[in-house]
């Protein structure tokens, strides 16, 4: 008979399903893992009198009740995308969510992160914040099929000090930088940022009317301002989960004048490359993040991940996984660890490679980097550091490590060591 069972022990992991099977005085346990995770199923064996064995059905009974009751918000926080990626509710995290919600998700957040899990999610119960993808992807389009003076204008370092607006890719002589040293992207990006590119730019100047026409700062500034809602929540949510013992200083960090980016990248298809891109090898090549996490929207496939854990294939190749697409009506964005958050907890938590593959199709993603504010102090906190497990990380501030590794990636030392499938940039010692 098939029983729900939010299970207590520690063997038994939350979300699974237990059959039990009755075959004379054998009692067999059958768990199978349906979790949010990939995990090999598992049986377990317990052999058992006659007479208990009435004793530990209704013990399983007794518990059917209850995650009965709990099932439907449960869908919620257990639901997985594509399979095997995980799905966390962190509208759970949000200041009005009840404190039952909070617990589940945060449980959620907790084995997805470090304990089992990827270390990648996607964040669901947030559409009303992070919902507007259409929209967004809409703007997109209208400012990759911009005149190419207008692209120009905005090109390099030189455009970076138009309100922050920058613009890169092939098609202005601006190829995305290559991560992985050797390869060549066909990635192009409109760059938003609230404060790093108008720190960088000597002379703002006003925007051009073609800009100003599809209102384009004013609309990202408002997605910055409701990403913003949803990176203080998450903070404090790993805070958290991670039992930190100044729960504050992630969102404290964050919410005091950030380094963020937001991206809305094109990866034109195999059909609509030009001779600009002849040679390109890839969308992104492979990298980790810089910031403490990512939120990424992708409107088709060619997002790939490694899973914190990860072993190398027999052929020496990498495991990467195809991320699926989110829910059709938007909101739900693929969360990965950045090189900050990994630094912090001295590597408890692992920072997400990715990269993005050609595909035959033009693909669109909208991308926001989550970083501390200039001078936060980076360096694994105290209680991720004993004599077993020494600090494995350099100390830095956030601005030290966004220049340092955009220097060292446009001298073309990259940032992604291949050989050894390890970041540079995560590991980078000061």
């Amino acid at each position: 008979k098939t029983l729900g069972w939010r299970a207590g022990c520690r063997h038994i992991k939350p979300h699974r399903c237990v059959k039990a099977f009755v075959f004379g005085g054998l009692h067999t346990t059958y768990v199978h893992t349906y979790s949010f995770f990939l995990v090999p199923q598992k049986v377990v064996h317990s052999f058992v009198f006659m007479g208990s064995l009435s004793r530990a059905t209704s013990l399983l009974l007794s518990r059917r009740a209850a995650f009965t009751a709990k099932r439907r918000h449960a869908s919620t926080t257990a639901r997985v995308v594509g399979g095997v990626h995980p799905l966390v509710d962190v509208g759970g995290f949000l200041d009005n969510a009840p404190t039952a919600r909070r617990g589940e998700a945060l449980t959620t957040l907790r084995h997805a992160t470090f304990e089992g899990g990827p270390g990648f999610f996607y964040a669901a119960g947030v559409e009303d914040l992070l919902g507007d993808v259409a929209e967004i992807y809409s703007l997109s389009e209208a400012l990759h099929t911009m005149p190419m003076h207008v692209k120009k204008a905005y090109a390099g370092k030189g455009g970076s000090s138009n309100l922050g607006f920058a613009y890169s890719g092939a098609d202005v002589g601006e190829i995305e930088v290559d991560y992985e040293p050797g390869t060549k992207a066909t990635a192009r990006a409109w760059d938003y940022s609230r404060l790093r590119f108008k720190e960088e730019g000597k002379s703002p100047v006003q925007a051009l009317p073609e800009l100003k026409a599809l209102q384009f700062e004013e609309k990202m500034l408002s997605l910055y301002e409701r990403q913003n809602v949803v990176g203080g929540a998450l903070l404090s949510a790993i805070a958290e989960v991670l039992e930190l013992q100044d729960a504050s200083i992630f969102k404290a960090a964050f919410a005091s004048g950030d380094m963020g980016t937001i991206r809305l990248i094109n990866y034109p298809g195999d059909s609509e490359v030009g001779p600009e891109d002849m040679g390109a090898t890839c969308g992104i090549s492979p990298h980790t993040d810089f910031e403490a996490f990512t939120l990424q929207h992708q409107d088709s496939m060619g997002l790939q991940v490694l899973a914190r854990d990860f072993t190398t294939l027999p052929n020496g190749g990498l495991p990467w996984i195809d991320a699926p697409l989110g829910k059709p009506d938007g909101g739900e964005y693929i969360v990965m660890i950045g090189d900050v958050l990994e630094r912090y907890t001295n590597g408890v938590l692992k920072a997400t490679p990715h990269r993005v593959v050609r595909t035959p199709h033009t693909r669109k993603s909208i991308i926001r980097f989550n970083a501390m504010a200039p001078e936060t102090v980076i360096e694994p906190l105290q209680q991720f550091v004993t004599p077993e497990k020494p600090a494995a990380y350099t100390k830095c501030t956030m601005r030290q490590h966004m220049e340092t590794t955009i220097r060292n990636l446009d001298l073309g030392l990259g940032s992604w060591d291949s050989t050894a499938g390890r970041s540079i940039s995560a590991h980078y010692r000061y």
